[in-house]
């Protein structure tokens, strides 16, 4: 019997159970300088022995920070009239959209027809923009719940003439090749241009209802 011609098993166990780091690993840490390994840890000896440390990331985290904090204050948007009233600049885009109403005579108070069920209004608040991105305005939008009006019984037909984005480009394209100016304009209440023929009762919007007139709409 030859026992030259029996192969021996090895004796490192491929795979998961072989103890101890790869050789891969073991070459990558045995080619990596000794001086190397000692700067790895130089920033964090410093900051444990109370050693200058270098604060510009620090500062930096601060001032993203600070931005994301400001970016979010001058971007809120209330959801309610409660949050509205406990911020200026909101108070005074409200006020704005109310003096625009009663300039225009969008309403007058009436008191309420027997049977009539007056619609109710609410706020809408929303952050306008420049074409760069920064905060042009706060726009407080009153707007009338009329789901609860029924075609055939309170209105006959709803119709708002706008323009389509395929119009608005044409148009851009033609100034383009032809070279024409183009001017941007913008109209305040512009919707509150059209006449109704109906007549519709609503409640008194909310923070703004007439003090001795409370019953009317």
């Amino acid at each position: 019997l030859n026992l030259d011609s029996i192969p021996t098993q090895s004796t490192e166990q491929p795979g998961p159970s072989q103890k101890g780091p790869p050789k891969w690993l073991t070459k990558t840490l045995e080619s990596v300088h000794p001086d190397e390994i000692g700067k790895t840890g130089t920033r964090n000896s410093n900051r444990q022995n109370g050693g200058d440390v270098d604060d510009s990331n620090s500062l930096v985290d601060m001032d993203v920070t600070y931005d994301c904090e400001l970016n979010l204050s001058t971007d809120f948007e209330p959801t309610s009239f409660k949050e509205a009233a406990s911020h200026d600049e909101w108070k005074e885009a409200m006020q704005k959209e109310y003096d625009a109403l009663i300039k225009n005579g969008t309403w007058k108070l009436v008191d309420p027809p027997f049977g009539t069920k007056p619609i109710g209004c609410k706020w809408v608040y929303k952050n306008k923009y420049k074409v760069d991105g920064s905060l042009d305005k706060h726009k407080a939008r009153l707007v009338a719940k009329g789901f609860a009006q029924k075609e055939g019984v309170d209105y006959e037909e709803t119709f708002s003439p706008t323009a389509k984005w395929a119009t608005i480009r044409t148009l851009f394209a033609l100034a383009a090749q032809n070279g024409w100016k183009v001017h941007q304009m913008d109209v305040k209440t512009t919707f509150l241009n059209g006449d109704l023929k109906e007549n519709v009762f609503m409640s008194q919007l909310e923070g703004f209802v007439v003090k001795g007139q409370e019953h009317k709409v």
